[in-house]
């Protein structure tokens, strides 16, 4: 079975209606019959790859922005001791 897009008219298949613009899909020799009204769908198994590892690399960079920014919050935030709450007070 193969996806197609359908273009130009709607198609009625096992009970459903599949508006023009959507997605179909169906066996080689049902989409051999209504051929002119299909766009085949490539499926892109090499792009899914790339981005799992672009989606990877980015929650790392995230992680590592996060444990950065916690130490820097941590850095810079004074201490509050018994002796800075009676001054306070």
């Amino acid at each position: 079975m193969s996806k197609y897009k359908v273009k130009g008219t709607d198609i009625l298949h096992n009970k459903k209606l599949y508006p023009a613009g959507s997605e179909i899909e169906l066996k080689d020799e049902d989409a051999e019959k209504i051929k002119d009204y299909l766009i085949p769908i490539q499926e892109k198994k090499s792009n899914t790859t790339k981005n799992n590892e672009k989606t990877s690399k980015t929650t790392t960079n995230t992680a590592k922005t996060t444990s950065e920014t916690i130490k820097t919050t941590s850095e810079t935030t004074p201490e509050v001791t018994e002796e800075t709450n009676k001054e306070a007070k």
